[in-house]
């Protein structure tokens, strides 16, 4: 477990993956949470539209600050003209969701988002 200044100094990382095309996109992000200025949000939205996709699934974990940058990156989605985009979150307590995700980048922990 990292202390607050640990924490406070760490690096944040949003991980992106699509299973169809195996692209991964890792965006350093000043923080977790979807607030301040969006760029987290930003992050996913780009990195969606450059997939190409029409119609896609954000799965994610729960962590809150995590769901809330999924949400608002999904509006900003449709926003931009796709039209079929789902979130979903994981099971409590189920490393499933993720696990694929962390296996593949080599992360052990922290905040990660598949697409799909």
């Amino acid at each position: 477990e990292l202390t607050e200044e640990e924490q406070g100094a760490s690096a944040r990382v949003l991980v992106m993956w699509c299973d169809r095309t195996n692209a991964m996109f890792a965006d350093g992000v000043p923080r977790k949470e979807a607030g301040g200025d969006g760029y987290a949000v930003e992050c996913a939205r780009r990195n969606v539209l450059w997939l190409g996709h029409s119609q896609l699934t954000i799965r994610s974990d729960n962590e809150p600050a995590l769901v809330q940058v999924v949400e608002r990156a999904v509006a900003a989605l449709k926003m931009s003209g796709v039209q079929h985009v789902v979130q979903e979150g994981s099971v409590p307590y189920d490393p499933r969701p993720t696990g694929q995700l962390r296996q593949r980048c080599g992360c052990s922990r922290g905040v990660s988002e598949r697409t799909s």
